[in-house]
Parts: C-alpha cells; structure tokens; sequence
C-alpha cells in the first residue's frame, strides 16, 4: 500500500520542524542518516542547505520543497552544523518557525577543534594554527554560550543537548533520547549509518577548487548534485586518498592551551 503524499507548503508548516545549531564534529552526519531513514521523518537531499542564513533570500518556498512530506511524517528539518556561526539563524527561524525543537550536539572543545583542524587539513587548508584558533572565539568553544544566545532570542525554546560521549558510548539510547524529543518512535534497525572517514587531499589545488565549488553549489540551491557529488565513491577517490591526519605536538598543545585560557573567563 502506497503512502500518500502531501506536498502543499500548508501541510508541511503544519509538522514538527527540528534544527541542529551547532555544533559540528559532534555526531551531525551519524544522526542526520540514522534520521533520514527514519519513516516519520523528512531531510532534505543534503545534509547542510543553510537556508536560515545563507540561503534565506530563496524563501519558504524553496526550503520546503527540499522535504518530501507525507501522512506518516511527523517532523522534518535540517542539519546544517555551522548554524551557529551566522547571526541571523536565530531571527530568521523565529520569523519562520518559532516552535523549532533546537538540538545541541556537545563534544569537549579539545576534541572537537582537533577534530575541525583536521577536517580543514583533509580540505587542503593552508593556514597556521594560529589562525585557525582565531576562528574559534570563545562564545564557540562551549554549548552553554549556544543555550543563552538561543534564549536570549527565542525565550522557552525547547533544547535538547546531547553530548557526543554519549552517542560513542550507547548510541541507542542517545537516538532515543532525540526521537522522544522529536516526537516520533525508536527504531532499532538503524541502516548502514555513514562515519566521516580520515582522508587526505591528493592536491591542495584540487581540494580548493572542490571546496568552493560545493560552496557555490550550496548557495546556488543545487543540493541534490551537491550530495550526488559528495556521495560519489569516485569523486571521493579522484581528489582524497585514506590515510590518517596527525597533528603535531606543538598544534595540540596550542588547542589545548586555548581552550582552558578561554574556560576562566
């Protein structure tokens, strides 16, 4: 039996809509694909379509019709992690949606700018680790900032954090705890869930150009080529090849003494 879709704009503003902040290198990705097969939830194509900042010129229209809805859909919405880092997320998605379920997804700052570092490595960045510091400013380092600027904005917002330790140590009860909050039932036979794997660039030139295309991708609104693209085992193959990322000594120690200069004040 066929399940009827609903695909009116009414219909779908109608549902439960969810929002990750913030933060990245958290378990985003595992969360967003265990979602995405989940029958009473709708995703968009791509993981990160930035509609509530730098794509919000588009309209409702667009996001909405980045969902397929129909009657067995509770809620819907997206995962794009950087939200956090634009200034008007939070006063387009009260102009929108002002009952958004907002997720949180903690991981201790330590670990979470080793892991971004890395990721940028992986990306081909050039820049210094001193630079890449300075991007991180301490309202970033930690979730607690990410819960007052969310209150100070949309006041009795319902929040839910989840701390990436958790989902590492029982995954189960980290994707129950955000399906209750979600509103929609566990399911136990979770697919085969995508990990971020450890690459490499085999060009920096390469991995540039890549980068700024999917940037140019993501704000032209071609996100189903943009994750056809990121999907792809041969576009994986022609610009990264498997092998680890290690930092430095002196990089980790630079992090970490960030991190705790920026945890007294």
């Amino acid at each position: 039996m066929s399940v009827k879709k609903d695909t009116s704009d009414d219909a779908k503003q109608k549902k439960q809509h969810f929002l990750l902040y913030g933060f990245g290198k958290a378990g985003s990705t595992f969360i967003f694909d265990y979602l995405r097969h989940h029958k009473n939830f709708s995703t968009p194509a791509i993981k990160e379509p930035y509609f509530f900042n730098l794509n919000f010129s588009k309209g409702m229209k667009w996001y909405l019709s980045l969902f397929e809805i129909n009657e067995d859909t509770v809620g819907f919405g997206d995962f794009s992690n950087q939200n956090f880092r634009h200034n008007d997320t939070l006063i387009n998605l009260k102009a929108t949606f002002p009952k958004t379920k907002i997720l949180i997804l903690d991981r201790p700052p330590v670990d979470r700018l080793i892991s971004a570092r890395k990721f940028d490595l992986m990306n081909g960045s050039r820049q210094s680790i001193e630079s890449f510091i300075q991007e991180w400013p301490e309202e970033f380092l930690f979730s607690d900032y990410l819960r007052a600027s969310i209150e100070k904005v949309m006041p009795g917002s319902e929040i839910l954090l989840v701390d990436f330790d958790d989902i590492v140590s029982d995954e189960d009860v980290a994707l129950r705890n955000i399906c209750d909050f979600i509103g929609i039932p566990f399911d136990s036979k979770k697919p085969d869930i995508q990990k971020n794997p450890s690459l490499v660039p085999r060009s920096e030139i390469f991995s540039g150009m890549a980068k700024q295309l999917a940037v140019l991708l993501r704000r032209a609104g071609f996100l189903r080529l943009l994750q056809l693209l990121k999907s792809s085992q041969l576009v994986r193959m022609m610009f990264h090849s498997e092998k680890k990322i290690h930092l430095s000594e002196e990089e980790m120690q630079k992090i970490g003494r960030y991190v705790r200069e920026s945890s007294k004040f």
